[in-house]
């Protein structure tokens, strides 16, 4: 099956699309320094936000494939098995416990009640994995940082994502990451941008896209590997229903 984009990548192509129309509006001479300071300022925060969004969804779609393809615990793709297992038993809030009062009995009680739940399920491959969303899988790690998307990709399976994702692009992903994002840094931080132009930024949404097109292909490809290329079809470019 020949790639076809995600529906989180082709949604965000059309947030950005509007975003950047907007800022050509925002150019024209005619419009008050001060407005265009404000467009470009909420075009920043609104296309950042708009991958974290892309993330939400793609992961999200993933997850339903999961659910669709009725998989055991022992089919899940990369690491996803132990982070699952360890979400689902709470296990930083049963360690936590554990050494606060260092109490084996309540440790291992807490394991085995665990193990008797949906977390178990993961483990024993006694049921397939129903119990599973995006959230399980991308939990604290969704705003689009360098650390948090290696993270969160090593959940998946994948080792040296910005280095696949820059040999891909044949550029760096990083850079192309940090294009737009240390424009929202440097806003939310500071509340001002000097300098920066209505064409600066919509050079920054051409980097972000371009960086996102990157994902999405490299989630094509995990999901083909590990779901096949219906799930792809159905749970991740058709519209959600």
């Amino acid at each position: 099956m020949a790639y076809k984009k995600s529906r989180a990548r082709t949604q965000l192509s059309t947030v950005y699309s509007e975003i950047s129309d907007r800022l050509k509006l925002a150019d024209r001479k005619v419009i008050d320094p001060v407005i265009r300071e404000y467009v470009i300022a909420a075009a920043i925060f609104l296309a950042h936000a708009e991958i974290e969004n892309f993330i939400e969804d793609i992961v999200a779609g993933f997850a339903q494939g999961i659910k669709a393809k009725a998989l055991k615990g022992s089919s899940l793709p990369g690491n996803l098995r132990s982070h699952l297992f360890l979400t689902k038993a709470n296990a930083i809030q049963i360690f936590g416990n554990y050494l606060a009062a260092s109490s084996e009995k309540d440790l291992l009680k807490n394991f085995t009640t665990a193990m008797q739940g949906s977390a178990g399920d993961i483990m024993t491959d006694q049921k397939v994995v129903t119990h599973i969303t995006g959230k399980d899988i991308y939990g604290s790690l969704k705003y689009p940082s360098e650390d948090n998307l290696k993270k969160l990709f090593f959940r998946l399976g994948i080792n040296d994502l910005f280095q696949q994702l820059s040999a891909h692009l044949k550029q760096d992903a990083v850079a192309l990451l940090k294009s737009l994002g240390s424009l929202r840094t440097q806003l939310a931080h500071t509340g001002t941008l000097p300098g920066i132009s209505c064409k600066d930024v919509r050079e920054k949404l051409d980097d972000a896209e371009r960086f996102v097109s990157a994902l999405d292909r490299l989630m094509y490809r995990i999901t083909i590997e590990n779901l096949g290329a219906a799930i792809w079809r159905k749970h991740l470019c058709q519209p959600a229903t």
